[in-house]
């Protein structure tokens, strides 16, 4: 019984291995499609197995660190000032714009003010109807002094020397007074064309009633003195009249005067040296060169890889060109024999895997990539 179910099911054993001369034969077409397969196998592996460098890209430094290459312009560029260093000049170059004042056409109302009390010294009737009329109110010191003709004579006089020489040199009001003590110069329009003074020189109501203070100590006493001050200021009107507009349009002509482009960095020109210890301008340097990358990576688009993708198919398709038609007439029995392509094919492929791993780490050395492994298999 056991013989004939071993006989029965032996019958019906299908054979599981054919000879050679049994295998059907492979079509012309389908040995050139794989052919194509695994040189196209190959191309893929050397495109996208390396790094892909699509342009000079300068490593990374920080301050002080020591440089292992020299690093050598790529093209021109420009390096930009950082930011806050640009806004320090910007800010700077707005302050050194003197303040512009612009004098008044109008005539000096102090002369005939003067006048009206030099003619009602001496009477202190006269005197209160002069001052009431012109609108003058003067404290009743001030008042005695005037209503005595020559001590009222010489005031007036020492009143109009002052008002004379601050409306020569200008007398700013006391909203722009602040200007004085913030800046030492102003520039100064006049009818005749511009001037910059130093501000010492200019008055505003605070210096005029020093010098009041100075010359009445000095020609009519103390309470001259307090007279002159009140006097003067009292009749005093500013003739310079502080110009925002003009001010704030020289403030913005002077900044933008300013460059942001600290230096220009010629093509060919060595930006580090090998070995060199690197400073604070070379990192700025560095970082305009990165930033100018960027933007010519960004300009260029897509054609920023599909350029560099393009050279390395080009190249290694002609390699391969070349191995196909060294193969094909003098390693015949290798072009024939698929087997022997495709093991031809893997011991590429795994030549370049493992030389892309060591392309892509900067720890592994480039000698330890398998070079000879390939020969020596197919060998």
């Amino acid at each position: 019984m056991f013989p004939r179910l071993s006989r029965f099911f032996r019958g019906r054993r299908k054979r599981r291995v054919r000879l050679e001369h049994e295998k059907p034969p492979i079509s012309f077409r389908t040995k050139i499609l794989i052919r194509l397969l695994l040189s196209a196998l190959i191309l893929a592996a050397t495109i996208f197995v390396f790094p892909l460098r699509e342009t000079f890209t300068p490593p990374t430094y920080q301050e002080g660190m020591i440089s292992d290459e020299e690093i050598i312009a790529p093209f021109s560029f420009v390096v930009e000032k950082p930011a806050a260093e640009l806004d320090l000049e910007l800010a700077r170059a707005a302050d050194a714009v003197f303040p512009v004042f612009v004098e008044s056409r109008t005539g000096p109302g102090h002369q005939s003010l003067l006048s009206e009390i030099s003619r009602a010294t001496g009477s202190r009737v006269l005197l209160g109807y002069a001052l009431d009329s012109l609108g003058v109110n003067l404290s009743q010191t001030t008042v005695r002094v005037l209503a005595s003709r020559d001590s009222g004579q010489a005031l007036v006089r020492e009143a109009a020397s002052l008002l004379n020489q601050a409306r020569t040199t200008g007398l700013v009001g006391e909203e722009d007074a602040e200007l004085l003590r913030s800046f030492t110069r102003v520039r100064v329009s006049r009818a005749g064309g511009e001037e910059v003074l130093p501000t010492y020189q200019v008055f505003d109501f605070l210096r005029l009633s020093e010098r009041a203070q100075e010359r009445g100590m000095e020609h009519l006493g103390v309470t001259g003195a307090e007279a002159l001050d009140e006097l003067t200021r009292a009749l005093a009107a500013p003739n310079l009249i502080y110009d925002h507009a003009a001010t704030e349009g020289e403030r913005r002509a002077a900044r933008e005067a300013v460059s942001s482009v600290r230096a220009t960095v010629q093509k060919d020109e060595r930006i580090v040296d090998a070995h060199e210890r690197i400073t604070a301008e070379q990192i700025v340097v560095l970082d305009a060169l990165h930033e100018a990358l960027r933007h010519r990576s960004a300009g260029q688009g897509q054609t920023a890889w599909l350029i560099p993708v393009l050279g390395r198919a080009l190249i290694v398709g002609m390699f391969l060109a070349l191995l196909g038609v060294y193969l094909r007439d003098l390693r015949r029995r290798v072009w024939d024999n698929l087997s022997h392509m495709a093991l031809l094919t893997v011991a590429v492929i795994v030549t370049l895997c493992f030389s892309g791993i060591g392309a892509r780490s900067n720890e592994l050395h480039s000698f330890l990539a398998p070079i000879v492994m390939a020969p020596i298999t197919i060998t």
